[in-house]
């Protein structure tokens, strides 16, 4: 296996402890991550956008690494 991207290093976590796709992770917006939440946007056949938690520290921290970087 090859190295991943730095950035990806970031978004993986995210993806992984809170179950939404990458493109998902990589489309959230500052506005939708509130209080310990993330509102990601609908995926495919969805209607409405998901709530996902976001109590981990790693996914956190992660998470306001790759906001800061928009």
């Amino acid at each position: 296996m090859g190295k991943a991207d730095p950035g990806m290093l970031d978004v993986i976590p995210v993806a992984a402890l809170t179950g939404a796709r990458l493109d998902a992770v990589i489309d959230l917006r500052v506005g939708e991550c509130a209080d310990g939440w993330f509102t990601f946007k609908p995926q495919k056949k969805e209607k409405a956008g998901n709530l996902s938690s976001a109590d981990h520290k790693k996914v956190d921290a992660a998470a306001d690494k790759v906001l800061k970087s928009k």
